[in-house]
């Protein structure tokens, strides 16, 4: 334990998807080897548009724990939806942002809204900056969530829809997630997808509250074994090719990839 560790309060952690600093717990990512609370937004505060503009890359935008960073650098090139985020107040919280790619992903696996099958295509669910590490999906995990109020046709649900995360892929593309299936894939800048804001802080240390504390130790051990099953920057490579078994990608997610007009979120 650090000298920071030692001298810091612990933060006591809800359960998820209990109420909690302006929205609703949604887990722990790691970054940089510290620990940070995931708040998400409730349904109330969604939003909808452009992740940015089509053929420009973004300096500042590509980390996949970073959610706050990677809005600022969207919103300072111009992008609306990340100033619109920048500006929310919630709770009288005001540091809310687009969710990282990692960040999103804690979002579906704990608040998936429906009881569909998962899609599980490529790398979906994998997640080696979270406590505990994501695995890759199966079809039945994860399940329907059982967070009181996040169920599809309940009032903090997420829609059987698209979101953007803010972690951009290139310059014409950023990762975006499909809640109706799990899916993660990269869409092109200019539709208009859903987001779902997100407020996150350092929690060091950290204990959970309720029955059962959080092991953190053997949680950080799992996930640096498991660090090596991506590159270096969590990227996958343009045009990933499907493992043996794989279902083919729907339809609806291919116009996604290739730039064609995306329905209304």
């Amino acid at each position: 334990m650090s000298a920071v560790e030692k001298a810091a309060p612990a933060v006591q952690l809800p359960e998820i998807g209990q109420p909690f600093g302006g929205g609703f717990f949604s887990g722990i990512t790691v970054e940089n080897g510290q620990r940070f609370a995931n708040i998400t937004a409730g349904a109330e505060h969604e939003l909808v548009g452009e992740w940015g503009e089509y053929g420009v890359k973004i300096d500042g935008s590509d980390s996949f724990t970073d959610s706050r960073a990677n809005t600022e650098a969207m919103a300072a090139s111009g992008s609306e939806l990340a100033q619109k985020v920048l500006a929310l107040d919630i709770g009288g919280f005001t540091d809310w942002a687009i969710p990282a790619r990692d960040v999103q992903e804690l979002q579906y696996r704990h608040f998936k809204p429906t009881s569909r099958e998962n899609y599980c295509w490529n790398r979906d669910g994998d997640n080696p900056n979270s406590l505990p590490v994501g695995l890759l999906y199966a079809e039945e995990s994860p399940a329907k969530t059982q967070v009181p109020g996040f169920a599809e046709g309940e009032p903090e649900a997420f829609q059987a829809r698209w979101y953007w995360s803010s972690s951009q892929r290139s310059a014409h593309h950023a990762f975006s997630m499909g809640f109706d299936g799990g899916l993660q894939l990269s869409s092109a800048k200019g539709h208009e997808l859903r987001v779902r804001p997100v407020r996150s802080f350092n929690a060091l240390p950290v204990q959970r509250s309720g029955p059962g504390l959080l092991r953190l130790p053997a949680l950080e051990a799992q996930q640096r074994q498991r660090a090596g099953f991506r590159n270096g920057s969590g990227a996958e490579p343009d045009g990933a090719t499907p493992r043996p078994g794989d279902r083919p990608i729907p339809a609806r997610s291919l116009y996604l990839l290739r730039g064609h007009p995306a329905q209304a979120p």
